[in-house]
C-alpha cells in the first residue's frame, strides 16, 4: 500500500496504489506527468492482506519525469 502525507502531517492511503509484489520482489505503478515531483509518500508492505506491517519505506517524492523509477530495499 501506498500513502501520501497530508498538510496536517496525516498519512492518507492512496486509492487504487495496493497491489502484490511479483516473483522478483517489484511492483509498478504508472504515474501521471501532472503528479511527477509530488509527496511524500510512504510504502507499507503487509504479511497479508489485513494482516500484520512487515515494514514501511523513508518517506518519498514521485519520480520528476518519465523513465525514473524509485527503488525501496
Amino acid at each position: 500500500m501506498v500513502q501520501w502525507q497530508d498538510s496536517a502531517g496525516d498519512w492518507r492511503e492512496v486509492e487504487g496504489w495496493r497491489g502484490t509484489l511479483d516473483t522478483a520482489g517489484y511492483i509498478k505503478w504508472w504515474v501521471a506527468p501532472a503528479d511527477f515531483g509530488k509527496g511524500p509518500f510512504r510504502w507499507l508492505v503487509y504479511h497479508h492482506q489485513g494482516g500484520r506491517l512487515r515494514a514501511e519505506s523513508e518517506p518519498f517524492y514521485l519520480p520528476r519525469q518519465a523513465g525514473e523509477s524509485t527503488r525501496f530495499s
